[in-house]
């Protein structure tokens, strides 16, 4: 009796399904713990980069203000 219901291919799907279900879960709880603790940081290289793009579209140099929305802008990307 447990070994024909073993081999029927409906419980072995809603088996294996509940696997991969309870693995996927698992593996998210631990991806998502490590990209609350993430941060992002700018180098002074990173924000003249930024700086030159703004230049380079025929602009002049960023006022502060401006740079920090490019900042912002970068941050959301």
């Amino acid at each position: 009796m447990i070994g024909r219901l073993l081999r029927e291919p409906l419980l072995q799907f809603l088996v294996l399904g509940f696997a991969l279900f309870a693995a996927y879960h698992g593996l998210r709880r631990g991806a998502d713990a490590a990209v609350t603790k993430s941060r992002i940081e700018f180098t002074q290289d990173d924000l003249r980069q930024i700086g030159l793009a703004w230049v380079a579209q025929g602009r002049p140099a960023p006022s502060p203000e401006e740079m920090r929305n490019l900042v912002d802008a970068r941050v959301r990307e």
